[in-house]
């Protein structure tokens, strides 16, 4: 499982599903690329044994900006892609972490933030689990990113990355 490295468990606000790890978080930070150099290198697993989870949904936490530390008895919020487009249009703003290669949203009141994938982050996804050799990328949940017209922008811009890549 490569998603689900941050929630109610969590000290500071960490992303669902970063690509590779903060360094703002220091040692021992979890992350997709992590785990699956783990299986690879240390567990000697098959490349080809092995696909990539990619979330359709984002975690929220009740802090002004990504990484701060937790308050007492917060609680955390998921939203998936049809909730993301709705959060952009109330004002969040979007905001992209070069280092984990994912974005966050941030509340126009900066009282919450939200760790969450999309398009830009799926291709990355998708593409550096193509250069592992991976036998592909799955999603949870599989209806996460269905929008009222019928379009699943998530799936399709993983999709996209891996025929391109072939």
């Amino acid at each position: 499982m490569t998603y689900d490295f941050a929630g109610g468990w969590s000290t500071r606000a960490g992303h669902n599903s970063p690509l590779f790890a903060s360094s703002a978080e220091g040692p021992g930070a979890g992350s997709s690329a992590g785990t699956i150099l783990h299986l690879l290198e240390k567990r000697k697993v098959p490349a080809d044994r092995l696909a990539l989870g990619l979330p359709l949904y984002g975690r929220g936490f009740p802090v002004a900006e990504p990484r701060a530390p937790l308050p007492k008895g917060f609680k955390t919020f998921n939203v998936n892609a049809k909730g993301v487009g709705k959060l952009l249009a109330e004002g969040w703003t979007r905001v992209w972490d070069d280092e984990i290669k994912a974005p966050w949203l941030i509340a126009p009141d900066k009282t919450k933030v939200l760790g969450y994938d999309d398009a830009e982050s799926m291709k990355a996804k998708t593409e550096w689990a193509m250069s592992k050799g991976l036998r592909g990328v799955f999603f949870w949940q599989i209806d996460g990113d269905r929008l009222p017209d019928g379009s699943n922008p998530l799936q399709q811009a993983a999709h996209a990355a891996w025929s391109a890549g072939r």
